[in-house]
C-alpha cells in the first residue's frame, strides 16, 4: 500500500459492506428456498453486514485489495437436489452483486443526485460510483473458476460428473492458486474478460432503464 488515504477507505468502506452483505445474503436466502436451513440458524438470512463481515478479510481488502467475508455454511445433505442446488446457491453470490451493481446505476441516471438535500452532500456520487464498481469486481472475481469461489462450484454443477469430479479434485489447491493469481498480478489479467462481461450485463440494463423513462444516459 502507498500511503494510507483515509477519505479514499471512507469512500471505499459503505460499497465494500454493502458488496459483501449482498453477496452473502444472496447465497443464506437461496440455501434456504432450497431447502438447507443451516444459514437461517446460522443468523445468516439478514443484510446486517455485521452477520457477514470478517475483521481480517475486510481491512486486508481495505488496504490491500484482496480480503473475503465469513462464508456461509451449507449442508447439501438437505438439499433436494444437491447438485444442482449448489450451483444456484454459488451463483446466487455474484448475481446479487451484479443486481446491485444495476440499481446503483440506475440510481446514478435518475437524478438522484440532483435532490437538494443530496447535492448538498460532499462525496455521495463518488460513494455510489465506488460501490457499483465494487459489487462489479466482487462478481467478477467470484466467477474465477478455481476453488473455493463460486465460478468454480458453478462449473461443477455445468459439467459431466467425471469432468465435475476433476474440478472438485483441484479444491485443496484453489487457496494456493488464487494466492499466486493476486500476488502475481495475473488475477488482473484473469478479471479483465469477467469485469467487461458484467460491466457490459449492467451498462445494457441501466440504458434500457433510462431509455424507458428518457433518462440521460
Amino acid at each position: 500500500m502507498q500511503g494510507f488515504d483515509l477519505s479514499h477507505l471512507v469512500l471505499l468502506l459503505p460499497g465494500l459492506v454493502l458488496a459483501f452483505s449482498v453477496h452473502e445474503y444472496a447465497h443464506a436466502r437461496a440455501a434456504v428456498s432450497l431447502g438447507d436451513s443451516t444459514p437461517r440458524l446460522q443468523g445468516r438470512l439478514t443484510l446486517d453486514p455485521m452477520a457477514h463481515l470478517d475483521l481480517i478479510g475486510t481491512l486486508l481488502l481495505l488496504f490491500y485489495g484482496f480480503g473475503w467475508a465469513k462464508p456461509v455454511q451449507i449442508d447439501p445433505r438437505n438439499l433436494r437436489h444437491p447438485r444442482r442446488d449448489m450451483t444456484f446457491i454459488a451463483a446466487a453470490g455474484p448475481l446479487a452483486n451484479v443486481i446491485a451493481a444495476f440499481f446503483l446505476g440506475v440510481l446514478l441516471v435518475s437524478g438522484f443526485l440532483r435532490i437538494p438535500f443530496v447535492a448538498n452532500v460532499h462525496y455521495v456520487g463518488d460513494i455510489i460510483r465506488y460501490a457499483l464498481s465494487i459489487n462489479i469486481t466482487l462478481a467478477a472475481f467470484n466467477l474465477i473458476p478455481v476453488p473455493p469461489l463460486d465460478g468454480a462450484n458453478v462449473l461443477i454443477g455445468l459439467l459431466p460428473e467425471n469432468q465435475a469430479r476433476a474440478v472438485e479434485n483441484l479444491a485443496p489447491y484453489g487457496p494456493l492458486v488464487l494466492f499466486v493469481l493476486v500476488f502475481s498480478g495475473a488475477v488482473r489479467y484473469v478479471l479483465g474478460p469477467f469485469i467487461s462481461a458484467v460491466t457490459g450485463v449492467v451498462l445494457v440494463g441501466v440504458e434500457g432503464v433510462a431509455r424507458l423513462f428518457g433518462l440521460p444516459f
